[in-house]
């Protein structure tokens, strides 16, 4: 009895929120769609020194074998480029990432068909938790913030940086409250000036 309980709950929850989604302004609309696409998703584990310069095919393919279930498009809006050159993503939702730490959303970002970045999307409240999975995991790699400036976020904010044999990864150092938070992995193919 009690587990028929927690599958009527859960079977309302899904019905209630898949008629009250579209009449949602889109900012919240978004929110909804990305909490249930979330759901039974597994955590994301791949390490930013396995990531290659590699094709599409390949990416998602690798993804669907560990569990996720990527949306893959083109014809990209000017949000969701780097560059102006980047023409085709894949998207996955998950929970958490990199041991336990809340996440919402990672992107694979292409060009010329091939993999250029990958962007992981935590919610703000995981600031600290992702600094410190940076600095742990990172430790072994050259700091590239510490001889010159990367730059800032939309925010103004100092970026840091690290040097990985395939490519770099770029963190914010500010939290901005109500605001994602973001690790972004580039290919040493795509022209950023890290070294």
């Amino acid at each position: 009895m009690k587990s028929l309980k927690i599958v009527l709950l859960f079977t309302l929850t899904i019905i209630a929120g898949v008629l009250i989604a579209p009449q949602l302004p889109s900012r919240y609309t978004y929110g909804v769609e990305a909490w249930y696409a979330r759901l039974g998703q597994p955590e994301f584990n791949e390490p930013f020194e396995s990531f290659t310069h590699q094709p599409i095919d390949e990416v998602s393919t690798a993804l669907r074998a560990k569990g996720h279930a990527p949306k893959c498009y083109g014809n990209l809006t000017p949000e969701e480029k780097i560059s102006k050159r980047h023409d085709f993503t894949c998207d996955i939702y998950t929970n958490s990432a990199y041991g336990g730490i809340p996440a919402t959303h990672i992107m694979f970002i292409f060009q010329d068909g091939t993999l250029t970045h990958v962007r992981v999307e935590f919610p703000s409240s995981s600031f600290e938790k992702v600094q410190d999975y940076a600095f742990k995991h990172m430790q072994n790699y050259k700091r590239a913030d510490t001889k010159e400036d990367l730059g800032s976020d939309g925010f103004g904010n100092k970026l840091m940086g690290w040097t990985l044999p395939k490519g770099s990864l770029v963190a914010g150092t500010e939290e901005v409250e109500g605001q994602p938070t973001y690790l972004l992995w580039s290919s040493n193919q795509f022209s950023f000036k890290l070294k």
